[in-house]
């Protein structure tokens, strides 16, 4: 009961930030430059901090481990999710099909679960949504690299993921 009401209120916080946000924005006291730097502060410098933090401990062999297994965890949940945007949108020929199947893949794990995740555990739950991150960042790299490669060359590495995941044309 204790975690639904931390969590409830940290929602709740968050909810409040979004309207007062709305708020300042719909009247012009914050502009899209303003907003701009404010989202690059939190994410270039409140959220890495944050993550540093919560790696400011003791060594464990234990804590190794589960980190390893937060990893693969990840990977895996990745894998599936690309499968089920191929089960869920198969064979879209569209040019929004890559960004459907993105969608349904992307998290916003950094933004928003960080902060509910660091009230309602500590700061040592932080490492393993790091963990989860940075398995996050790599795949979303890969993904624009192999989708953004030429066909021919992206045939040559990943023909599979591109077609499905991607849905390249068949012909360029």
């Amino acid at each position: 009961m204790e975690l639904s009401y931390i969590a409830f209120n940290q929602v709740l916080v968050m909810f409040i930030l979004i309207v007062v946000g709305y708020i300042i924005a719909r009247f012009g006291i914050i502009t899209k430059e303003t907003n701009r730097a404010l989202c690059d502060l939190i994410m270039k410098v409140v959220v890495p901090a944050t993550i540093i933090n919560s790696f400011m401990m003791p060594f464990s062999a234990e804590q190794t481990s589960q980190i390893g297994l937060a990893f693969l965890l990840s990977v895996i949940f990745h894998v599936l999710a690309v499968i089920v945007s191929i089960l869920i949108l198969p064979n879209r020929k569209h040019r929004d099909a890559r960004i459907d199947r993105l969608s349904v893949v992307y998290s916003n794990a950094g933004f928003m679960g960080i902060p509910l995740l660091h009230a309602l555990f500590g700061s040592t739950v932080v490492i393993f949504v790091a963990a989860y991150i940075a398995v996050f960042n790599a795949f979303i790299a890969l993904w624009w690299l192999f989708c953004n490669l030429p066909y021919r060359a992206a045939k040559l590495y990943v023909y599979s993921f591109c077609e499905f995941a991607c849905s390249v044309p068949s012909e360029q």
